[in-house]
Formats: structure tokens, C-alpha cells, sequence
């Protein structure tokens, strides 16, 4: 009997917050993707997903259109 194969689903989480949130969306980050890993759950991180002489606004623009949720922190 053949199993059936359940197909993974990916999910990118943008993670929106200002400078002096910094330290809670890094550490809302890595508990999303440490219990997400098994369903392919990654998130967008600007401070560590915009590399040295990536082009900012372009690069957020791009990270939002491609993710599938958008957590934003306010306070």
C-alpha cells in the first residue's frame, strides 16, 4: 500500500518593527522559525536578511510581496 506523501507547506513571516523593538522581533523571530521548522515556516528580518549594498526600499518591497503573513510590532 502506497503512503501518501503530504506536501510541505512554506510560509515566510515579514516581521515589521521600528529600531527600538529590534530585540524582541529577533527573538519573535527565532521562536516562529524554531517551531515552524517542520512546516518550512521562515521569516524576513531586516537586520539580517538586507545585506551590505542591497537597495532598502526595494528590498522590503520585494521581502513583502513575496512573504505569505506580515506581523507587525507596535506599542
Amino acid at each position: 500500500m502506497a503512503r501518501k506523501r503530504i506536501a510541505e507547506k512554506h510560509c515566510k513571516v515579514f516581521i515589521s518593527h521600528s529600531s527600538k523593538d529590534r530585540w524582541i522581533a529577533r527573538q519573535i523571530s527565532q521562536e516562529i522559525e524554531a517551531k515552524g521548522r517542520k512546516w518550512g515556516i521562515r521569516t524576513f528580518l531586516d537586520e539580517r536578511d538586507i545585506k551590505g549594498g542591497d537597495s532598502i526600499p526595494d528590498t522590503i518591497r520585494t521581502e513583502i510581496r513575496d512573504c505569505d503573513e506580515f506581523l507587525v510590532l507596535i506599542r
